[in-house]
């Protein structure tokens, strides 16, 4: 797991600093992400993709007293064409990056001290 680079901060220092990129490659159709907390509450759902564009959404989370999870689904089972990729970075350190076929129909991924 490597430092990550152009990590943003939080202003609250209860909170971690969590990105998530998602660069579809040419698949952005199939792929939809969400951000979920402990309670299946969504914080983030996105579906909109463009090919060959990164997206990444930024959130300042408190994962002292919560679990979340990432999902991301391809609804054509046929993970990334190309370089396309997930990511998702805690507190500045990638902790889980999926890319090429290696998606599948659905990853996901849970992070927090309450998981």
């Amino acid at each position: 797991l490597a430092p990550a680079t152009g990590q943003f901060t939080c202003g609250n220092s209860r909170k971690t600093p969590v990105q998530v990129t998602v660069s579809p490659a040419n698949a952005a159709d199939d792929l939809v992400l969400e951000l979920l907390d402990q309670d299946d509450s969504v914080i983030v759902y996105r579906d909109n993709f463009r090919n060959n564009r990164e997206k990444t959404i930024n959130r300042c989370l408190n994962l002292r007293n919560d679990c979340y999870t990432v999902i991301l689904t391809d609804s054509g089972c046929d993970g990334f064409n190309g370089d396309g990729f997930v990511s998702v970075v805690v507190g500045g350190v990638e902790e889980m990056r999926v890319s090429g076929r290696d998606l599948g129909c659905e990853m996901g991924f849970e992070f927090g001290e309450s998981c």
